[in-house]
């Protein structure tokens, strides 16, 4: 065989090798894609067989070619260029196969429960445990650290309070709107970069004549880096406050810091400039509507804002937006002046068409050029958090004021991974 084509068939048989690996990895022992795999996972699954198909085709088509070939010259272009998609395919596959692998790699540190959690982290922040100066919590255990434990009368009958893990984790929730939102939050046990595919757009079909060649149309794939940017706390507590046994040190700790890296935190998933940051929603978003006015909406932007994001997003939406914007949403009303927005219902979650509505006090406040709304599934958007908090504490710095200084480090980034109208935005008109 000709050496162009020798090497064109040792490289096809190479991408075929690459795509069936991360098929074998998304997929059941049946061959269907696995039923936990989120829509961007999805389409690179879909893309991989389609793209498999192709390369076994062009395999099975490649002796024919070669005992074609009268000229190798005027085929080396050809080759070449086919070379050079080859070579492009593979770092693309192999760097999604690499992220997958590693979003499906949560770490597990087995604990003690979430007293002897609780109890060992308060020892360490009174100072009862000789010279210690670090705490490291694994936020891998938030989720199932929530549960309350519960002791029998001659115990003490009372109920213990949730974790400090579990505590910390909902007081960052709390305070991010994103969060709230459902976004996929992914924790790695490393603060490496971590290559995320990233769709920029949707595959399409056509009709095609019996016997005619069925054009090529992949998904569009690009890639989002997600690094950890670290974020830190400082607080002060008296020695009076650290030796008060009727003080919930451990909820009061939980509480300040998960409020502190979740205020920083929230405000950059919304509207962060992704360098030395998080990418922010505001930034990242697509155009929906742009608002008639400067400084509210009307029902019918709302409906149109609704309906631009595609029913897939649409039907797993949420909306997001500032309490005043809410406001001025809540008090539309029709030609008959009945409000258009219902009571509160369903044990006080705030819907619109039928969607929940989040508040988040880090979207524009209505003004000029501001982008007041954000609609679509959250889920699009990745949270990568580094499972370890650092906890460190100083008896040193307050020593003149008989305080002690603790510190809280977390590594953070987020960023938009499906960039083909995912999440849109309601932009106010220009003044």
């Amino acid at each position: 065989m000709n050496p162009d084509f020798a090497d064109l068939a040792s490289r096809l048989r190479a991408e075929r090798e690459v795509l069936s690996q991360a098929i074998d990895h998304m997929r059941t022992p049946e061959g269907a894609p696995r039923p936990d795999l989120s829509t961007q996972q999805r389409a690179l699954w879909e893309a991989s067989v389609m793209r498999r198909t192709v390369v076994d085709e062009r395999l099975a088509d490649l002796p024919e070619h070669v005992a074609a070939a009268g000229g190798v010259e005027q085929r080396k272009d050809d080759v070449d260029e086919r070379l050079g998609e080859l070579d492009a395919a593979d770092r693309r596959q192999a760097s999604a196969e690499e992220a997958f692998r590693q979003l499906h790699a949560t770490p597990r540190v087995a604990g003690r429960g979430s007293r002897g959690r609780d109890e060992g982290f308060a020892a360490f922040a009174r100072g009862e445990e000789g010279h210690r100066a670090t705490f490291n919590v694994d936020l891998s255990e938030a989720a199932e650290a929530r549960s309350l434990t519960v002791g029998t009368g001659s115990e003490g009958g009372d109920t213990a309070p949730a974790s400090f893990v579990a505590r910390l984790y909902e007081h960052m929730i709390e305070t991010s709107g994103v969060r709230q939102a459902g976004p996929t939050v992914l924790t790695t046990s490393g603060g490496e970069d971590l290559a995320v595919p990233k769709t920029t757009g949707h595959g399409t079909a056509a009709i095609v004549s019996e016997g005619a060649t069925i054009g090529e149309d992949d998904p569009e794939f690009d890639t989002v880096t997600l690094g950890s940017f670290k974020y830190g706390s400082l607080i002060k507590v008296t020695n009076e406050l650290l030796t008060d046994t009727s003080v919930d040190l451990v909820g009061y700790l939980a509480r300040s810091f998960g409020r502190a890296v979740g205020n920083l935190s929230g405000e950059h998933f919304v509207s962060g400039s992704g360098s030395g940051e998080p990418e922010g929603l505001l930034g990242a978003s697509t155009l929906g509507v742009t608002a008639a006015a400067t400084d509210t909406v009307t029902a019918d932007e709302v409906i149109d804002m609704f309906f631009t994001v595609i029913p897939e997003y649409r039907g797993r939406g949420t909306w997001l937006m500032t309490d005043s914007m809410w406001a001025k949403i809540r008090k539309l009303k029709d030609a008959d002046d009945n409000y258009l927005v219902g009571p509160i219902a369903d044990g006080g979650v705030l819907r619109l068409l039928g969607r929940p509505v989040v508040i988040d006090p880090y979207v524009d406040e209505p003004a000029a050029d501001a982008k007041t709304i954000l609609f679509g599934d959250f889920s699009a958007y990745y949270i990568r958090q580094v499972s370890g908090l650092r906890f460190e504490r100083s008896d040193d710095v307050g020593f003149d004021t008989d305080t002690v200084w603790f510190r809280v480090l977390h590594r953070l980034d987020g960023r938009l991974v499906d960039g083909s109208g995912a999440i849109k935005h309601l932009a106010q008109a220009a003044a």
